[in-house]
């Protein structure tokens, strides 16, 4: 089959089985990526191409993206300008993938088959996909540089690579600068296919990346949040939070690049010592080690006052799930399909009903990712509704969200602000009116538990097309400064 068309192929299945997971999708809405669906809708007042870098100081480059694919390009998809953002993204992941795998000549058709799919449905790589994150930017753009840094080595010469390798690694050092372990890892691998002319461009357009950040901080930011950053390594006054931290962390990277293949890995190397001098040799070796060690140069540039996130570290662990893989693959075509299949563990997991999803996921993602009280709508698939409701059911909704008694109801209305621009909104204070509301009705109630799994309202199912009711306990970020556990209601028309 032509090269091409074999790539597109991979394009197209690679498509289709990320949105089958983004319509499944169950976990809830992040309050970041509630603010990056909608980058004119900001929950610190910020609007246009800059979102809330203005109050964050957070890079602006994603934001930017993302508001231009809404207000240009998104427009053509009606009603779902805001959903046709998963699906750009789903797309860059597709492509990315295909791209990388496509540019390893040695491999066998059925080996980047297995490659292909060991990173395509990866609990790292499928959330990546199918939530909106900087690192749903960053993660495929990474994966094209990789790709573009092998395809130099098989084919060469640099100046036919050089106008990509330039802009990429400017985007990914502009993006976040969570990519520099992992930018750093692939300069230090390649260094000898670079030569002395691509080391140059590589590290010229890194530090052009930061200086665009340093240069937009310096002119637009009004309020910065401290993230962290190099001079948190000399801040000693947290560093206990970060020793403590270091298992937690170290659990991350290999949680994402699946306990069974690092098992296999090194029961392969305790059966035959002698193919540890092998891997010595390999490059995808280096990349897995450098992968790990990047661990500890993330956590301690982290400001552990403004709490750790495991997220920082997915660049670095991108590029680790692709060496192992590879090793795998090189070591046995079934020792990578074995660990392809354990991926359905924690998959399932993370599409389990909602009060136990994410339980066997690390601690520190889902304090952030889903038992938090920014994260609403938990156990709702609310992008399939979205994507199969019609613009005329969206486009009166009343909804009813109790203010007093509810936890983050600012971020549930903002959230459905972006799917109906005539939305009404009611609280307790003004239930006549909401059931005099003519539209279609949605309930939205999350309030901290007086029995567990009790939620009222009752919701017919001959008025609702998607009723749940579900409990989250909440361990970081709750409102009232106290953990606990909520009662999530939701019904949809």
């Amino acid at each position: 089959m032509n090269k091409s068309i074999e790539l597109t192929l991979f394009c197209l299945v690679g498509c289709g089985v990320l949105f089958f997971a983004l319509m499944l999708r169950n976990w809830g809405f992040h309050v970041d990526e509630n603010q990056y669906i909608g980058p004119d809708l900001g929950k610190f007042g910020a609007a246009g191409i800059f979102g809330d870098t203005h109050y964050t100081g957070k890079p602006f480059l994603f934001y930017s993206i993302n508001y231009l694919w809404v207000t240009q390009i998104g427009t053509i998809f009606g009603h779902l300008k805001y959903i046709s953002l998963y699906w750009l993204f789903i797309t860059l992941h597709a492509i990315s993938v295909s791209y990388l795998v496509f540019s390893i000549q040695r491999l066998s058709c059925s080996q980047r088959i297995i490659l292909f799919a060991a990173i395509l449905i990866s609990p790292l790589y499928l959330l990546s996909a199918t939530q909106l994150m900087m690192e749903s930017l960053l993660i495929p753009l990474l994966l094209i540089l990789y790709g573009t840094l092998i395809r130099i080595d098989y084919f060469g010469p640099l100046r036919k690579y050089l106008l990509i390798l330039f802009l990429i690694t400017v985007a990914l050092a502009w993006g976040k600068q969570t990519t520099l372990p992992a930018l750093a890892i692939l300069c230090i691998c390649f260094w000898q296919v670079l030569g002395m002319n691509g080391r140059i461009i590589f590290i010229l357009a890194m530090l052009l990346g930061l200086a665009i950040n340093q240069v937009a901080t310096a002119l637009i930011v009004l309020r910065r949040i401290n993230f962290g950053g190099i001079g948190e390594i000399f801040n000693i006054s947290n560093i206990q939070i970060k020793l403590n931290a270091i298992d937690d962390f170290t659990w991350v990277w290999i949680f994402y690049l699946s306990p069974l293949g690092l098992l296999l890995l090194i029961f392969t190397l305790a059966k035959n010592p002698s193919f540890l001098k092998i891997l010595a040799r390999k490059r995808d070796c280096w990349i897995l080690f450098l992968s790990f060690l990047s661990i500890f140069f993330i956590l301690f540039t982290q400001n552990a006052d403004n709490n750790l996130f495991a997220r920082y570290l997915y660049p670095a662990i991108t590029l680790g799930l692709v060496a192992l893989s590879l090793i795998l693959i090189d070591i046995s075509k079934y020792f990578a399909v074995l660990v392809i299949l354990s991926y359905t563990v924690p998959l399932a997991n993370l599409y389990a009903a909602a009060g136990t999803q994410m339980e066997w996921w690390p601690k520190i993602v889902t304090d952030e990712l889903y038992n938090s009280g920014w994260t609403v709508l938990p156990g709702v698939p609310l992008v399939q509704w979205a994507t199969l409701s019609s613009a005329t059911s969206l486009e009166h909704l009343c909804v009813y969200i109790p203010l007093e008694k509810g936890e983050r109801s600012e971020l549930q209305k903002e959230l459905f602000m972006k799917f109906s621009s005539n939305a009404q909104f009611f609280s307790e204070n003004s239930k006549t009116e909401f059931d005099a509301c003519l539209g279609h009705k949605v309930y939205l109630v999350r309030t901290y538990q007086e029995s567990p799994n009790k939620c009222q309202p009752e919701c017919p199912a001959s008025q609702f097309s998607l009723t749940n009711c579900n409990t989250q306990e909440i361990r970081r970020y709750a409102s009232n400064g106290s953990p606990g556990f909520l009662n999530n209601r939701v019904c949809l028309p």
